[in-house]
């Protein structure tokens, strides 16, 4: 009798680990078929999307989990406020440095632009100065040789020395001297003109 309750136990416990074993084989056949595609040729799309901040901060709160469907304009989270705050800060410290730093510069630029204005000024009066002496030695240099050729004659006839002579041959070496020191002159500052032009024109077109 014992015997015979003990098999029936037996066959029980049998049959119950058989039906939870086909409960199990067939909920793994069901999710793996609904899991798998079986299509030979299949092609699966992704589409990944990288978003970014305009603003760098740290998160406060998240609204969606990854694989949320979202619209255009959902909001997908929120920075803490404290932290853009400083950015924003930073970024108006940062503005108002680059404000000075302009203001600087062009006042430089003004400086710098009114210093050149004179030099070409200075320059030109400079020229037209040596250009009026120019014309002076060059008068009284003729005025000169009128004399010399007068005193080589009056030397000649010997009513003048010799000495009167050499004083007027004199006289007119170093006005021809002066004149060729105030040509060379007026060539460079010419030159000196003409560059200080080229450095007003580069000036004109970095301001425009």
């Amino acid at each position: 009798m014992v015997s015979e309750v003990g098999m029936k136990a037996k066959v029980k416990t049998l049959i119950m680990v058989g039906a939870v074993g086909a409960i199990l084989l067939l909920s793994y056949e069901v999710f793996y078929w609904w899991t798998h595609v079986y299509e030979s040729d299949v092609r699966v799309q992704t589409d990944f999307t990288d978003i970014s901040s305009r603003v760098n901060g740290k998160i406060a709160e998240i609204y969606v989990k990854e694989g949320d469907r979202v619209a255009k304009g959902t909001i997908l989270l929120t920075l803490e406020h404290q932290s853009i705050k400083l950015n924003i800060e930073s970024l108006r410290t940062d503005l108002d440095l680059e404000r000075g730093n302009r203001e600087s510069l062009v006042t430089e630029r003004d400086a710098f632009k009114e210093e050149l204005a004179s030099k070409l000024a200075t320059q030109r009066e400079k020229i037209t100065a040596f250009k009026v002496e120019l014309k002076s030695a060059g008068d009284r240099l003729k005025i000169a040789e009128k004399d010399l050729k007068r005193v080589r004659v009056l030397v000649s006839k010997r009513l003048k020395p010799e000495s009167a002579l050499n004083s007027e041959e004199d006289k007119a070496l170093v006005l021809e001297g002066r004149l060729a020191s105030l040509r060379s002159q007026i060539k460079v500052a010419r030159r000196e003109l003409e560059q200080l032009k080229s450095t007003e024109r580069e000036v004109d077109i970095i301001n425009n």
